[in-house]
């Protein structure tokens, strides 16, 4: 029974409720929501609004719990789940207390919002692991004179370094990108509540201090309806498989017999079931692929949002998936593409003939 939550709804149907919960994808996001239950108390606690008898086992409920823990598939989400948990646990009278001045509106966007910033810092080492790839590259074959192409022609000639150093400021942009994007991410809707903030005393700064933020989403109905944050998170992520699916085409096209330019390593490459005297660069194809998907991604996010009225509405629980498939791809791309990077061959003698 849904204690916490009142009796406005007397009946809901399992089916509809398990077509509408987040459970499937909240896994990315429970250790954010313990954090931010634990800011909360803390601020309610600093405040008065609880004493140290309601805020100290509250505290030690979520010490207790395990940052990756074992998802209710009947919850509606890991909110309505952990709130389940910490009733049985430490009580009704204590755990009621728990979101005083809070809503899962607010918590659920701070956890993404977490969540993303994460995964924003580790697309940009993957992105600097591909520069430092083709700087690598360039220092070992980059004194090679290669065909530089317009139309797919040949051009005028040019030399290995200076064609990757195309990609490499390229990439450079793209991490400029990630760098101002993650300025207007690592803001806290935390004490925007349902839409319009509480008249709890929530000290929202503090809150915000606690979880590591730079500072406020200040209108709490923007703080909970924007998910403007993904947009740009899945668009910087699409700039950065452009540039990569393009690279990855130039190495599909320099490793087959036509060209001979390059020979991936075997790490990176298959054989083919009936031909196996061939080498196939399935890699970098699947990398060419992955740009489609993120495409669709983003896709998928505008039209997700592009008709939603203010504020809080649960389409917009379907946007999430959308935005850690897009980050995980491009990062799994990135770090792959530096690995073939690094550990290409460059045949000279190919080079030459061409």
């Amino acid at each position: 029974m849904n204690i916490l939550r009142g009796s406005r709804v007397k009946k809901s149907s399992k089916k509809a409720n398990r077509f509408t919960s987040s459970i499937e994808f909240d896994a990315p996001i429970a250790r954010h929501v313990i954090k931010i239950n634990m800011a909360h108390v803390l601020s309610l606690l600093r405040s008065g609004e609880v004493g140290r008898e309601i805020a100290a086992p509250c505290l030690g409920f979520f010490l207790r719990l395990p940052e990756v823990m074992r998802l209710d598939k009947e919850a509606e989400d890991i909110h309505h789940m952990i709130e389940q948990e910490a009733i049985r646990k430490i009580g009704i009278e204590k755990a009621g207390q728990i979101n005083l001045g809070k809503s899962r509106n607010d918590q659920v966007v701070t956890a993404i919002r977490m969540e993303a910033r994460e995964r924003l810092l580790q697309l940009s080492e993957a992105l600097i692991s591909v520069q430092k790839s083709l700087e690598l590259a360039s220092k070992k074959s980059g004194d090679l004179v290669i065909p530089g192409y317009t139309h797919l022609q040949h051009a005028q000639p040019v030399t290995l370094s200076f064609h990757l150093q195309s990609y490499f400021d390229g990439f450079e942009r793209d991490f400029s990108r990630l760098t101002e994007a993650y300025s207007r991410l690592n803001l806290s809707p935390m004490g925007a509540a349902a839409l319009a903030g509480t008249s709890v005393p929530v000290n929202r700064r503090y809150v915000a201090s606690l979880l590591a933020f730079d500072g406020l989403v200040k209108n709490a109905m923007d703080a909970v309806s924007s998910r403007d944050f993904a947009v740009e998170l899945v668009s910087c992520a699409e700039m950065i498989m452009i540039g990569m699916s393009r690279l990855a085409e130039e190495i599909i096209l320099w490793s087959s017999s036509e060209f001979g330019f390059v020979e991936v390593s075997d790490l990176h490459a298959a054989t083919s079931s009936i031909m196996p005297q061939k080498k196939n660069p399935v890699v970098a194809e699947m990398i060419r692929a992955k740009c489609g998907s993120v495409l669709g991604h983003l896709s998928a996010t505008c039209s997700i949002l592009k008709a939603l009225p203010n504020s809080y509405n649960l389409d917009l629980q379907e946007v999430t998936p959308h935005l850690w498939s897009a980050l995980s791809d491009t990062a799994a791309s990135a770090e792959l593409m530096a690995e073939m990077l690094s550990s290409m061959l460059f045949s000279e003698d190919s080079i030459n003939s061409a």
